[in-house]
């Protein structure tokens, strides 16, 4: 690994921190700390928050996962949200402030941890994905999930994440043989937003080892195994919408990345709706809350459209 690529990494991992731990000090204000017996904690705006719940384990490996239920009754519609930190760092508190926000405009937030590189390479993470969504179809009468209205929300390598699992199905990582021993598919994504993800890696020079620890290849090694991590590469017309944005400034994922993938979605007839954030960089534009209210539209629009759909087909 180059020295210029672990300090992007740091610089990742730092930046993240301070806007999460200025939002814990601003929930735990809004929040009843009070734990209830199930070990949820009630009271926060809203809802009540499940804390660290187990939703996949493996032979080393536990994965947990914070859900945030709107106060009122559901179902409600639900959104798997995925943190970056470059395939290695992070954690689902990341998205605290986020999935707060989420809750209030009424939907489920599921907040995943994932297994990181370099001691799980890729598809790990996207593995994890594929079982977080699994996890919601069988509590969803647990925790109120409407599954005919899941969405995914990620930024970073959340964003990539999200966006591959949204251009590919599970049956492109697990084998027959697992998949035999679920008793239903994972419930579909119905629209993603994905923030400053790389969704290519066109950028990637071919003898460069930056991504080595997690596609364990450089691309001239198997350029194959960068394709299959490319979301752009998945684009097909059966892809859900896509809302995507990022900051003009980014220095970090090449701003290129959410525009190709655009151009890719909308040569496929799928709805795409892009934003710039000016002024922003890489971890500026995470920052924007604004952008959950944009989000918020982005999904009801979705849900408005299929229920005009449904509306206007034929009863049987």
């Amino acid at each position: 690994m180059t020295k210029a690529f672990r300090i992007i990494c740091a610089t990742i991992v730092c930046s993240l921190a301070c806007p999460f731990f200025t939002a814990s000090r601003t929930c735990a204000q809004q929040a009843n700390s009070t734990a209830a017996p199930d070990g949820s904690y009630l009271g926060f705006l809203d809802g009540v928050k499940h804390g660290s719940v187990v939703y996949s384990r493996g032979e080393n490996y536990e994965l947990k996962c914070d859900i945030y239920v709107p106060n009122g009754e559901g179902p409600f519609p639900a959104i798997l949200a995925i943190h970056g930190g470059a395939w290695r760092s992070g954690t689902k508190l990341h998205m605290l402030r986020h999935a707060f926000k989420f809750c209030e405009y009424g939907f489920v937030v599921v907040c995943i941890n994932y297994r990181h590189a370099p001691e799980f390479p890729f598809p790990a993470q996207v593995r994890d994905g594929f079982e977080a969504l699994q996890f919601m179809r069988d509590q969803a009468e647990t925790y109120q999930i409407d599954l005919e209205n899941v969405f995914g929300f990620g930024y970073s390598a959340g964003g990539h994440l999200i966006s591959l699992m949204a251009t590919t199905t599970e049956k492109d990582w697990f084998a027959e043989q697992e998949l035999s021993s679920k008793t239903q598919t994972c419930p579909t994504l119905k629209a993603v937003v994905a923030g400053g993800a790389p969704c290519d890696f066109d950028w990637v020079h071919e003898k460069s080892t930056s991504l080595k620890y997690w596609l364990s290849v450089t691309k001239a090694e198997d350029a194959e195994i960068y394709k299959r991590a490319a979301p752009i590469c998945h684009v097909s017309a059966a892809s859900p919408p896509f809302f995507l944005f990022y900051g003009k400034d980014d220095r970090i994922v090449p701003t290129g990345c959410s525009t190709r993938m655009a151009a890719a979605l909308e040569n496929h007839s799928v709805s795409c709706e892009v934003t710039e954030l000016p002024g922003c960089g890489h971890i500026e534009a995470f920052s924007q809350l604004k952008i959950v209210d944009q989000a918020n539209e982005f999904f009801r629009k979705q849900m408005a459209t299929d229920e005009k759909a449904d509306s206007a087909s034929p009863s049987r």
